[in-house]
């Protein structure tokens, strides 16, 4: 099946996104965010990416 984009540069958007997700955690604890608030969001996070809370 054929896309707009090519495999290579899909993989790439995909690691790119990767990336900048898995660093949610210190930016939420750097602007404060409650602890419930990012217990919820790791666990939306992690049933949808199956990134680590």
């Amino acid at each position: 099946m054929k896309y707009m984009i090519g495999k290579e540069e899909a993989k790439r958007i995909i690691n790119e996104v990767k990336e900048g997700v898995s660093k949610w955690k210190p930016l939420a604890i750097r602007l404060g965010i409650a602890k419930r608030e990012m217990e919820v969001f790791a666990g939306h996070l992690g049933s949808l990416y199956g990134a680590k809370k």
